[in-house]
């Protein structure tokens, strides 16, 4: 089974909000990852954290909200392509 990536298609926006999630969290542990020698066990844990949950939140949602209005535009240049 393969998964609908047209530009109208729920696939393309699942599949990138995922993709775009873990980039930022990857992100935001390796930009971190340099302070963690220094930090005492409980900062680490606080930092750890806040790298894996606010790009969760604010990437994932950010991002969706981003792919499902290029879906919302696919769906309506379509649309109007046919008017046309």
């Amino acid at each position: 089974m393969r998964i609908d990536l047209s530009p109208t298609s729920w696939g393309r926006v699942a599949l990138v909000t995922v993709a775009g999630t873990a980039f930022f969290i990857a992100a935001a542990f390796f930009v971190d990852s340099f302070n963690f020698a220094s930090l005492s066990p409980e900062a680490l844990l606080w930092a750890k954290l806040t790298d894996l949950f606010l790009p969760l939140i604010l990437g994932g949602s950010f991002l969706f909200f981003l792919m499902w209005k290029m879906r919302q535009l696919a769906i309506a240049q379509k649309e109007l392509s046919i008017i046309a």
